[in-house]
């Protein structure tokens, strides 16, 4: 039982090793200045003629197509405008508490023994 055992550790340690991707193997290109921007003007190019840009802004909806009925319209009270800056704090403060507080490597010793 204990050879068994082992047999099935070693392949999944040789599955996982399989599917360890190793991050210090890869080249790092830093693009220089002139480089990058070329790139930009590059791919905006190419942007551009896969996606063609409306020809008029007749293709627009409008938004104010009756402004008496606007102006007559309620406006908007404080309560609202306080609700709203509170649910836009509260989400702040969730999305702060999202990101990472500690970075730490990931490091798995392998041994081939």
């Amino acid at each position: 039982m204990p050879d068994d055992m082992t047999t099935i550790m070693s392949d999944i340690i040789k599955g996982v090793e399989n599917q360890v991707v190793d991050a210090g193997a890869t080249d790092v290109n830093i693009l220089e200045q002139h480089d990058y921007a070329a790139r930009v003007v590059y791919y905006a190019e190419q942007l551009c003629d896969r996606i063609p840009l409306p020809t008029s802004a007749q293709n627009l909806p409008r938004a104010v197509g009756n402004p008496a009925s606007i102006l007559a319209a309620p406006s908007v009270t404080f309560a609202d405008i306080q609700k709203v800056k509170e649910v836009a704090k509260h989400n702040a403060k969730l999305i702060s508490e999202m990101c990472p507080q500690q970075k730490e490597d990931l490091i798995v010793q392998f041994d081939s023994t």
